[in-house]
């Protein structure tokens, strides 16, 4: 089902009801976690061929990982002094996160387990957390490894629009109020320079 952005609480959400960590005062040494698999935080970390974290055995859970490479590992980032954590997610089930269902609300799910990554987080001593959604990248749902083409779903709206003279297909994400040109390797309409924003929109 194709949702309304109106429907999107995600940020309100995230930071409300969670444990006490300070969104983003980045004066401290801090670590870039990348995108990470919200989704598989209490199952194995493991992608089917490899880690999901590198540095960490595909025997024990995500959770484990974050635990041993944060806090209790022989060089954790904690005894470095680390006290910042940036992480990224994505919004349709691209790498192990999916926060939205397909009507739009949040899962309660993928918000537990946000939740006790966070309280984990602030256990350890990290202070500082920078959560940063990837809307706009093809891999926030599904996709191809080979191609990064995203794959069909309910996120993924592919369409044929006519913008300043031209056809052009674009791919829309229910919380992305443009299209990504599937003809440009997925990067933001550009067909119409400053005004692919209104023809893409009117279009969708």
């Amino acid at each position: 089902m194709w949702f309304s952005l109106r429907k999107i609480t995600l940020l309100a959400v995230l930071l409300g009801g969670l444990p006490a960590i300070s969104i983003a005062q980045l004066s401290h040494l801090g670590i870039n976690f990348g995108p990470f698999p919200i989704d598989q935080y209490k199952s194995a970390n493991t992608n089917g061929s490899g880690p999901l974290i590198q540095g960490c055995s595909t025997s024990i859970t995500v959770q484990q990982c974050v635990q041993f490479i944060v806090s209790t590992g022989p060089n954790s980032y904690r005894s470095q002094g680390v006290v910042n954590v940036r992480f990224m997610f994505t919004l349709g089930g691209g790498y192990y996160s999916t926060p939205l269902e397909t009507n739009g609300t949040v899962s309660s799910t993928w918000l537990s387990l946000l939740g006790q990554f966070f309280s984990d987080l602030h256990t350890y001593g990290i202070t500082n957390v920078t959560p940063t959604a990837m809307p706009g990248a093809p891999w926030t749902v599904p996709y191809d490894h080979n191609t990064g083409v995203p794959l069909p779903g309910p996120f993924v709206k592919q369409v044929q629009v006519s913008e300043c003279s031209k056809q052009a297909t674009l791919v829309f994400f229910p919380w992305l109020p443009y299209g990504l040109d599937v003809n440009n390797s997925y990067y933001a309409d550009q067909n119409c320079g400053n005004a692919s924003y209104y023809y893409a929109n009117a279009n969708a």
